[in-house]
Formats: C-alpha cells, sequence, structure tokens
C-alpha cells in the first residue's frame, strides 16, 4: 500500500500497560513546535485504565488516533508494521509510553530527513535518582556502527525516526523479534544492512529515557511523580536546554572512556577522583520530592 503524504510526521506510541505514565508523554507529544503531525498510540492489550486516558486526550487533541489491538508476541511490533505502512506522514518517529518528548523534536527531525533516511538523537537516559547519561555512539560510521552491527544494543525506540518511502523499501518491516534482540535494536538492524540507507543523526537530545528496566519493583506512582516532577522543570526552568548540557557533559565523559587512552585512565583513577571531576550531572528535580 503507498499512500501519498498529507502531513509531515507521525509520532508513533506502542503502550501496554503503562496508562498513567502514557499521560504525560501524551502531553509531550501534542506540544510540537510543528503542529502538522498525527499522533497514533498503538494499543498492545491495553486495559480499561489505559482506554481511558487516550480518550481523555483525543477529546482535546484532534490529531491523536488510537489503535485498540489485542495482546500480540513480544511487545505486539507486529501491529506496527501495517500502521506505518498505512501512514499518510512523510516520516514517522517513534516515542516509547514512559519517556517525555522534547517540543522540538519534529522540527529537528525534518531538518534531517530531507538529507538521510534514518535519523535519532544520541541516547540519554535519567536514571533513579535523576543522574542524565548520554552515549556518544552513533550509527553513522565508525565504533558505534560496527558495535550495533556485531549485536550490541546501543539505542532505544524513543527518537528513532525514519521516512515512510525508505521503511517501505526494506524487505522485512517491524515483525515479531527474535529471542537474543531487544524488539527496537532489531528494526534498527533492518535498516542498517541496506546498503542504500543512509543514517544521520541529531546531535543534541530530543528526548528523555526513563526506561523501565532501571525501575523494576518501583511503584507507578513513583514513576508517575518523576516524570511529573522532571516534566515541570523542564518546563518552567529552562530545564529543556539545563537537561541538553548535563547530556553534553556526559557525552563528553562517554567519548573518553570509550577511546583507548581513556578507557585506561579510567581504570586507573580512583573514584573518588573521578566523581569529583565529573560535576554535577543530575536533573535537580527528578527522582526526589520538594
Amino acid at each position: 500500500m503507498v499512500v501519498e503524504p498529507d502531513h509531515l510526521a507521525d509520532i508513533i506510541i506502542p503502550t501496554h500497560s503503562h496508562a498513567s505514565l502514557l499521560e504525560v508523554t501524551l502531553e509531550t507529544a501534542v506540544a510540537q513546535t510543528i503542529s502538522d503531525i498525527g499522533i497514533v498510540v498503538v494499543g498492545d492489550g491495553v486495559g480499561d485504565d489505559t482506554r481511558a486516558v487516550v480518550a481523555s486526550a483525543m477529546e482535546k487533541d484532534h490529531r491523536i488516533r488510537f489503535h485498540d489491538l489485542p495482546k500480540g508476541p513480544r511487545t505486539g511490533e507486529a501491529h506496527r508494521h501495517h500502521i506505518v505502512l498505512a501512514s499518510s506522514a512523510r516520516f514517522v518517529t517513534y516515542l516509547c509510553d514512559d519517556d517525555l518528548l522534547f517540543p522540538d523534536h519534529v522540527e529537528r527531525v525534518a531538518a534531517q530527513l530531507g538529507r538521510y533516511d534514518v535519523t535519532m538523537p544520541p541516547n540519554t537516559e535519567v536514571l533513579p535518582g535523576g543522574l542524565v547519561r548520554s552515549s556518544s555512539y552513533t550509527l553513522e560510521s565508525g565504533r558505534g556502527r560496527r558495535l550495533q552491527l556485531a549485536g550490541q544494543s546501543l539505542f532505544g525506540l524513543s527518537g528513532l525516526s525514519h521516512t515512510v518511502d525508505a521503511y517501505r523499501r526494506l524487505p522485512e518491516g517491524w515483525s515479531e523479534t527474535p529471542e537474543g534482540y531487544y524488539t527496537d535494536q532489531y528494526m534498527i538492524l533492518k535498516f542498517l544492512r541496506q546498503p542504500w540507507c543512509r543514517i544521520g543523526r541529531i546531535d543534541e537530545p530530543t528526548t528523555m529515557q526513563f526506561q523501565s528496566v532501571a525501575r523494576r519493583g518501583v511503584p507507578m506512582e513513583e514513576r508517575r511523580s518523576e516524570m511529573d516532577r522532571s516534566y515541570q522543570w523542564a518546563r518552567e526552568q529552562d530545564g529543556w536546554n539545563q537537561f541538553r548540557r548535563l547530556a553534553a557533559g556526559s557525552r563528553r565523559r562517554h567519548r573518553v572512556r570509550t577511546q583507548p587512552v581513556g578507557r585506561l585512565a579510567a581504570a586507573l583513577m580512583p573514584a573518588a577522583l573521578s566523581q569529583a571531576l565529573s560535576g554535577r550531572r543530575s536533573i535537580p528535580s527528578a527522582g526526589r520530592a520538594g
């Protein structure tokens, strides 16, 4: 199926059981600096709590669409295939249901995808307690690309963006992921393995990632409070730009550590000195109240 583009971007948000977190995620999706977008929530066996959150959001913003689908294997990634194929956007971008999207994410992606088929921002996480960790790896060339092709997972789903035309050129799109791979890792590999695929990068973070794997056992109300405080800080205290500065420092440290000389220096440096040299790296309000 080939559909002619009639809007710039679709933000695709897969979800299963994060209703309270999805509510905040959707707020950041609708708050983009570019309004020519669709927001597509892909329900993978969701409950009534998620349906209620999405219904409320749809009443406020007509750009939101909801696919309420039965639970699929793994994370229901096969559901996404037909949705992307049928998209009438020029490109799609993905957002996890427990992450935040910078207001200029779509704008920055749009600036990239005239030259590239696929692009993504630096992989940047907010760890419990507010520590910001950002990777210097990219997939254009070099060590990051080699590691990803060799089987490492260097990027999450949030922020991954590609043109719809490029997706249609793939031998296989979204499908059930084999054991031993993360679903986003497996999808990225499908693009990386195509000789025609031009992969670019966004130089600064356009997502705040609050990964579930680092929050196993944390009650959902605590996770929601963490996201609320982080989003409030980002909007009210120039936090989006502060976050980018914290992430830039983290990427510089990562770049040094992943070079041969840097790895040796890190191994020999006492932990206390390393921490003293690193400076403040945390979101002030995330992970703690008040």
